[in-house]
């Protein structure tokens, strides 16, 4: 929801130009006033962190106008713009995109049961136990490599529908789930570009009239043997960094920061935070609660200790 603007105040209204930019206002008759000079532009810092599903941006504002600005940028383009004091004038615009695909292991879950409900009734048995240890128990668990927090589901599975275990079901099941990560793998990527196309656009219509710098933490290392949702989060850094670095214009600084304590601190007080959830934290001094991304990305815009400079 956009603030409310007090039209009495003084000053010319904002006129938008033709080509989407901004610039000051005027009359017909004396024409645009020229915009101001670069070395007299306002700093706007963006903040960036995220997770498996989502991207979290935070746009530090100093004023009403870049408040408002930054809400009718980031609005137009479909997402919630949501204002967060942290205390000393010191505000921050925190919006959120969300990777439209479902999750992974749920995703997966759906299928396998369609899949052990279809394979031919003649391998199937009444009583069917896999123990543990065993050499079905052992091919199983190597045929959920791609994914193994499925592994405990598909022991349920054989044992419900009594599916004999044997080398070819094994086979078939490596196979489809290979499948279907890749088929999700794909999905996926199309639309964290979607996501990234539009917080990058922001960034560039911002940047028309802001000096805008760009925030994101230096996060490199990647488990290439996890699992599927692990290695993700390197492709979700790699892409956003490459987005910030080769989708923005020009005069978009891009900084990497060091990661320590941005999601540990509370950014009213410095304080350290407990969690009272997966997504929820509790500043142990101030009472405060806070969402885990959005605090992070707080405290990624605020941070100074700068690693790398990339544009």
């Amino acid at each position: 929801m956009k603030p409310d603007v007090d039209k009495a105040s003084g000053g010319s209204p904002e006129v938008r130009s033709d080509e989407g930019g901004y610039r000051s206002g005027g009359t017909a008759e004396e024409g645009p006033k020229p915009g101001p000079d670069r070395s007299e532009r306002m700093q706007l810092v963006v903040g960036f962190d995220y997770n498996v599903r989502s991207v979290i941006a935070a746009y530090r504002v100093h004023d009403r106008e870049m408040l408002l600005d930054v809400c009718s940028v980031v609005s137009e383009r479909g997402f919630a713009p949501k204002l967060i004091d942290v205390g000393e004038g010191e505000y921050y615009v925190v919006i959120r995109g969300v990777v439209e695909v479902p999750n992974l292991v749920s995703y997966v879950k759906e299928g396998l049961r369609k899949f052990v409900e279809k394979y031919p009734f003649v391998m199937r048995y009444r009583d069917v136990k896999v123990e543990r240890g065993s050499w079905a128990w052992r091919e199983i668990k190597r045929s959920c490599r791609p994914i193994p927090s499925v592994f405990s589901y598909v022991i349920e599975l054989v044992e419900e529908y009594g599916v004999v275990p044997n080398w070819l079901f094994v086979y078939d099941l490596e196979l489809y789930l290979r499948k279907k990560v890749r088929k999700w793998r794909k999905w996926y990527v199309v639309e964290l570009r979607k996501l990234l196309n539009r917080l990058m656009a922001c960034l560039n219509r911002l940047s028309e009239k802001y000096d805008v710098v760009a925030k994101i933490e230096w996060l490199p290392y990647v488990n290439v043997r996890s699992e599927v949702t692990d290695r993700v989060r390197g492709w979700r850094y790699t892409k956003l960094m490459r987005a910030l670095v080769h989708c923005t214009r020009k005069g978009i600084r891009v900084v990497v920061i060091e990661p320590a304590g941005t999601s540990r601190y509370c950014p009213v007080c410095g304080s350290v935070t407990e969690a009272l959830s997966y997504r929820e934290l509790r500043c142990t001094k101030c009472g405060r609660v806070w969402d885990r991304d959005e605090m992070a990305a707080i405290n990624v815009a605020r941070s100074r200790a700068v690693k790398y400079v990339l544009k």
